[in-house]
């Protein structure tokens, strides 16, 4: 009978082995540790980020709000006294027909333009940064930022449609029957889809996609419209980018 062979481990064999799986478990951990601390410094950038915008247009909220309480009190000849006396309007200047101005961190500069019509309808928020976008999160962030400047546009021009319909309408069939006829002729309606008290669509530049939804309020309502929610971003087209 032919013998049977073995292969014979020293005793140093299981040592050996252990050695490596520890150095394995060591490699595997600190790589994730890495990629963990890389998200969280990404994490609280971005959060960083949002803040300081989120600040801005609250800034330039505040002074919308001002000019509206002017508005109501005096109109447009208390807005044109207040600009050179009331300290919420520094920095504002009037055409006739646009308040325009900036509100700055030294970082970033959002330039803003506000429309007296009868009320305060923006214009113009637009975002600019003097820091060198060069870095992958830093195009991201730009364009994301780009598009919510279009998806505020269009909000706004949509609301503009809403307050042409409002006028006159004898009661709320009346006026979403309107809304529907007036949406065919609308460029910023584009797209756009009437469903019950709401007007929704995608916003895309060909990479990024969001959701969003403006609900339309009832016509005794001081305001014409306002976003449902948060515009929702929808997953991204990797192909387009």
């Amino acid at each position: 009978m032919k013998k049977k062979s073995s292969i014979a481990l020293g005793p140093g064999a299981p040592s050996l082995i252990l050695i490596f799986v520890v150095l394995s478990m060591s490699v595997l951990a600190m790589l994730s540790l890495m990629t963990a601390r890389n998200d969280l410094q990404l994490s609280r950038r971005s959060a960083d980020v949002a803040e300081r915008v989120y600040e801005l247009r609250e800034r330039a909220e505040e002074k919308r709000a001002a000019v509206q309480a002017l508005l109501a009190s005096g109109g447009e000849a208390a807005v044109d006294e207040a600009l050179n006396s009331d300290p919420r309007l520094e920095g504002v200047t009037w055409d006739g027909d646009t308040l325009t101005w900036i509100e700055t961190d030294q970082t970033r500069t959002l330039s803003c333009a506000l429309r007296l019509d009868g009320g305060t309808v923006w214009t113009a928020q637009r975002l600019s940064t003097n820091i060198a976008e060069n870095t992958a999160e830093e195009l991201e962030y730009a364009a994301k930022d780009a598009l919510a400047n279009e998806i505020l546009r269009r909000q706004q021009a949509l609301d503009e449609m809403l307050q042409r319909c409002a006028e006159g309408a004898a009661d709320w069939q009346d006026y979403l029957k309107r809304v529907a006829e007036a949406m065919a002729n609308e460029p910023a309606a584009e797209g756009v889809r009437l469903e019950d008290d709401h007007l929704n669509w995608v916003e895309t530049d060909g990479t990024y996609r969001y959701a969003c939804s403006v609900v339309i309020h009832p016509l005794d309502a001081e305001r014409r419209s306002d976003f449902a929610s948060v515009p929702v971003l929808l997953e991204e087209n990797v192909e387009g980018r």
